[in-house]
């Protein structure tokens, strides 16, 4: 399209960007590798680099209520076996709560499961922790500025 694309990598709860910088702030799976006390502080500079009408997008994997019993079990088992201490206090986090206590007043959080572009290779039904699961849906949580 030729226009310029320049990378930043910081630290997500203190970037360097003035306020109001961006249209669009996205993450992937990002939030389930940090702290509740991060989660926050993510938040909060989301809303702040974002303009007015802008949107926050992260996709992740999804909370555990309406899951099935055996999907959070396969969440609890990987948070404890496979080295994911943040896994499980993501998953139970009140998303709408922390939209709100993080500037988005205006707008009712988004949180919604989509495909994935990989959803025609799924090889199970049970969710299995995201795409990279093979589960072939993405919880996306979003709020609009």
């Amino acid at each position: 399209m030729g226009l310029p694309v320049h990378f930043s990598q910081q630290n997500a709860e203190t970037i360097d960007f003035e306020d109001n910088s961006f249209d669009l702030v996205v993450s992937h799976i990002l939030l389930h590798e940090t702290s509740s006390a991060a989660i926050k502080n993510i938040i909060r500079e989301c809303h702040r680099v974002l303009k007015p009408g802008g949107m926050m997008l992260h996709v992740e994997t999804p909370p555990y209520e309406g899951m099935e019993p055996f999907d959070t079990f396969l969440f609890d088992w990987d948070s404890e076996n496979n080295n994911e201490p943040f896994w499980r206090k993501s998953h139970l986090l009140d998303l709408e709560a922390l939209a709100k206590d993080s500037g988005f007043q205006n707008h009712k959080p988004i949180q919604i499961m989509v495909p994935s572009a990989f959803q025609e290779t799924k090889r199970t039904n049970t969710f299995q922790g995201g795409d990279f699961g093979g589960g072939g849906v993405w919880f996306v949580y979003g709020c609009q500025k």
